[in-house]
């Protein structure tokens, strides 16, 4: 299973491939046909990082810590003290913020948007976990509409399966 990442852009001020292969990423034609729903005005991408797209997209339900109950039960159970359990359930959760920071900080996905979108172009993002062809069509169970802003607030992050519609710096976003 690997994450595979569509973009499409739409009325960009100059080269949307320069935004890509000056933060490292590869760009490339696709023909997946569930990519159509992006428009026919755009331009369609499968990017990656020269191998898969997995550093370019996180799950959103997998981006959560353990949750703290469970964790205390299990803790517990091997006969731990109420100070021990606190202390480990902290540093659990210490470490699991510290790891999310530097995933996230590492996420070029937000430069590249702001990129194009400061470039007048409009971006859509789709992202989908494959287990046979990229080629496959598959469904996209939702879609959204972001500014360039909310989707840098969010770290770059957007749930599979969804058609994000992020527009150009100036245009409405609400078309």
């Amino acid at each position: 299973m690997c994450w595979i990442v569509f973009v499409g852009v739409s009325g960009c001020r100059g080269d949307p491939l320069r935004a890509f292969t000056e933060r490292g990423i590869v760009a490339e034609p696709t023909g997946n046909p569930s990519v159509a729903a992006m428009g026919t005005s755009a331009t369609k991408f499968t990017i990656s990082d020269g191998h898969c797209a997995c550093s370019l997209y996180y799950d959103t339900a997998q981006t959560q810590s353990e949750d703290p109950q469970v964790l205390r039960r299990r803790y517990a159970r091997k006969g731990w003290t109420a100070r021990r359990i606190e202390r480990a359930i902290t540093a659990h959760l210490t470490k699991f913020q510290a790891n999310e920071k530097a995933r996230l900080d590492r996420n070029v996905l937000p430069e590249i948007v702001a990129a194009l979108t400061g470039a007048k172009a409009s971006v859509f993002l789709l992202a989908h976990s494959f287990k046979g062809s990229f080629d496959a069509a598959f469904e996209i169970s939702s879609q959204e509409r972001l500014s360039a802003a909310e989707f840098a607030a969010r770290g770059g992050q957007f749930a599979p399966d969804t058609l994000v519609t992020i527009a150009a710096i100036g245009r409405d976003s609400s078309r």
